[in-house]
């Protein structure tokens, strides 16, 4: 029965990992396709297409610097927490203002309260 359990807690370690490396790779793609992206507005403005070794270079540059970004966000936040964070609503959920400043829970009651100023 127990090598069952560690089957089974493999299978679901392994989609975790693979859940945060598709969520690195989302924000390692972002700049890379910006990048690209303003490329292609350029050359249309231009009339004229760009040869592909800057397109290379230009999408080299947005993959690097989509990897400095990722490993930051890593270090600082981490993956999940950054993705969670894009796809929250600080200011309705209750826990950020309107200014972006953490709420504490003394700040919540006085706030709650109408001490601030707001009702």
């Amino acid at each position: 029965m127990s090598r069952l359990y560690r089957v089974a807690e493999a299978l679901l370690c392994g989609q975790g990992y693979l859940l945060v490396a598709w969520l690195y790779l989302h924000i390692v793609l972002s700049p890379t396709l910006l990048c690209l992206l303003l490329l292609l507005l350029g050359a249309s403005v231009v009339e004229q297409l760009p040869s592909m070794t800057l397109v290379y270079g230009v999408g080299g540059a947005g993959a690097l610097a989509g990897l400095f970004w990722a490993e930051r966000i890593r270090r600082t936040l981490g993956i999940i927490n950054f993705h969670a964070y894009l796809l929250s609503t600080p200011e309705i959920d209750g826990w950020r203002d309107g200014q972006g400043r953490k709420l504490t829970r003394s700040s919540w009651s006085h706030r709650a309260k109408g001490q601030h100023g707001q009702p």
